[in-house]
């Protein structure tokens, strides 16, 4: 391994090796660049991050740093350190993930969070019964999986048009079942439109969805690890980044029963182009904006009937 300003030291420590890593990176322009070494190490030696301060002064091998170097090459290149080790944590979850799918963001927490809230109150007020939950893509299975892990009384329908991440979703729910309160009988993940999908004969008392919203000349700006190897299916939101989110409150009064709710994930400046589609949601209106940890707004929450709005947290 070597570096046009790194130097080679004459043994090969772990702590050697990651403090030579994220000066390459740092290099590099890579802004988590220690964190970025530790997590490449780690899966490369199957270890824990723990693990590789208790094992600091330990010399490795030719033949241990050979897969740790071709990662390291990788991530140099631009590829996602989630998509090289397989893994995204989201929620507290270990998601796997893969090109194809999109790696879920710390900011769609506050979509998870805004909707257990909510949940919770539906449940107070609904004793004894099961909430039903439809989501408009399911990506990785990140939210629906997040909720399922922190509620019991769950009927949950997702939706996904991408064959990739359809898959990835399955094995997600298939792995996590022993950390999820609601059964996995009770989490379906279909394959396809959600126009198509997601059944209309029993009206749900939630409809999520964290949509792309990116418009379509701003996806090449993006940071190139975003531009260059995520699906763009999941970030291309037309023209405007609004063209699912129309979609989405023209169609969602069919899919919900009486006061019931949708809360969407927006981008950091989409809350007034929201507030001006709210006419678009029939029977309803926009309730409440809610920020994310960094105060920008964050998620969206429509209710299907007039009711007092709620305050934004």
């Amino acid at each position: 391994m070597s570096s046009t300003n790194a130097e080679t030291p004459e043994v090969w420590t772990i702590e050697s090796l990651l403090q030579w890593t994220q000066k390459f990176f740092t290099e590099k322009g890579i802004l988590s660049a220690r964190l970025d070494a530790e997590l490449l190490l780690a899966h490369a030696l199957n270890t824990s991050r723990i693990d590789l301060y208790l094992r600091k002064e330990q010399p490795l091998t030719e033949e241990e740093r050979t897969p740790f170097r071709e990662l390291v090459r990788e991530r140099a290149s631009g590829c996602p350190v989630a998509y090289l080790i397989g893994t995204q944590e989201f929620w507290s979850l270990p998601l796997h993930v893969r090109p194809g799918v999109l790696i879920p963001r710390p900011d769609t927490e506050t979509l998870v969070e805004c909707t257990l809230k909510r949940i919770r109150h539906w449940m107070q007020a609904h004793p004894g019964q099961v909430c039903r939950i439809a989501e408009w893509g399911t990506g990785s299975g990140a939210i629906v999986l997040a909720l399922a892990s922190e509620v019991e009384a769950l009927e949950i329908h997702s939706a996904e048009i991408s064959p990739e991440a359809h898959a990835v979703a399955l094995h997600n729910l298939e792995a996590l079942q022993a950390q999820l309160k609601t059964p996995a009988a009770q989490i379906r993940l279909s394959l396809g439109d959600a126009l198509e999908q997601l059944p209309r004969e029993a009206p749900y008392d939630f409809l999520i969805a964290n949509p792309p919203y990116i418009p379509t000349q701003v996806v090449p700006t993006l940071q190139p690890e975003v531009a260059r190897f995520e699906p763009r299916i999941a970030l291309d939101g037309g023209e405007d980044g609004l063209e699912v989110y129309r979609q989405i409150l023209e169609h969602a009064s069919g899919w919900l029963a009486s006061e019931a709710e949708l809360l969407l994930e927006i981008g950091n400046d989409q809350e007034d182009a929201l507030s001006t589609l709210a006419r678009h949601f029939p029977a309803g209106e926009l309730a409440a904006v809610h920020p994310d940890l960094a105060r920008h707004p964050r998620v969206v929450h429509f209710r299907k009937t007039a009711e007092p709005p709620l305050e934004s947290s």
